[in-house]
């Protein structure tokens, strides 16, 4: 089998030379949600490589494996990738910030640490920066510790649409699609819907009604705006709403 990291490029340099394969897992650890866990289209990363053993007496043999084996060992918040490269980026990344740094868990999920918010704004910018125009972010947060509105807030890019698996797993799935930032000068294709639903929006009338016409916006905002977040605190500051922070529509 060739080697991966033929094809891969060293942090910081500049080279012409492709990833072979359409889809990066940016933190894969053991592989635990893929069918396929040897995708041959998938380039799966991790920034450890190693074998964690532990007693199990539930498992083949009393002890439990954590094989953790990626095709490339690399940091998600500098990714050895060109710009454009990947349609579809995987983005699981640590979670946990209350868990010992030697335990199981820990050396499975990874934890979260110092400048944790920082590194996780890295990861999002370097996993839009390798993806083309267009190309499609999974992101998966469980919100156990942090909630999702919170780590959402470390990127610019807005997410389509998302799922929790159940209430007691706190687990989100997460939707993005690329968007690149508009040129300097040019407006986007939603701009002048926006302002016309800024300029028809009354800034200085009063709550009463205020709901309901908050709901209609978003509405027309959700037709129109190629930007529509399910974030309706986002939606109202998007209509530039003075009442954003006291009505209803608005939390």
């Amino acid at each position: 089998m060739a080697n991966e990291n033929m094809n891969i490029i060293g942090a910081g340099q500049d080279t012409e030379r492709p990833a072979p394969k359409k889809i990066l897992d940016a933190c894969c650890s053991k592989r635990a949600f893929w069918f396929d866990k040897n995708d041959n289209r998938v380039v799966y990363m991790d920034k450890r490589n190693e074998i964690i053993t532990r007693p199990d007496i539930s498992s083949t043999g009393g002890k439990r494996v954590l094989e953790i084996k990626p095709d490339i060992q690399a940091d998600f918040s500098n990714l050895p990738y060109l710009s454009g490269t990947f349609c579809l980026v995987v983005f699981d990344p640590p979670h946990m910030l209350t868990l010992g740094a030697n335990s199981y868990m820990a050396r499975q999920y990874g934890k979260l640490s110092g400048e944790w918010r920082d590194m996780l704004r890295r990861g999002f910018s370097e996993c839009f920066r390798v993806l083309k125009s267009d190309g499609v972010l999974i992101f998966k947060w469980n919100e156990s510790e942090v909630s999702l509105s919170e780590v959402l807030s470390l990127t610019e890019q807005q997410p389509l649409f998302g799922h929790k698996t159940n209430t007691k797993m706190n687990t989100h799935w997460v939707c993005f699609m690329k968007q690149e930032a508009p040129v300097l000068g040019e407006e986007s294709p939603a701009q002048n819907t926006m302002e016309g639903l800024q300029t028809a929006t009354n800034r200085d009338r009063p709550l009463d009604g205020l709901k309901a016409e908050n709901a209609r916006l978003r509405e027309a905002l959700h037709r129109a705006c190629d930007n529509w977040t399910y974030d309706c605190y986002a939606e109202c500051r998007a209509l530039n709403c003075m009442h954003v922070d006291v009505c209803e529509g608005g939390k």
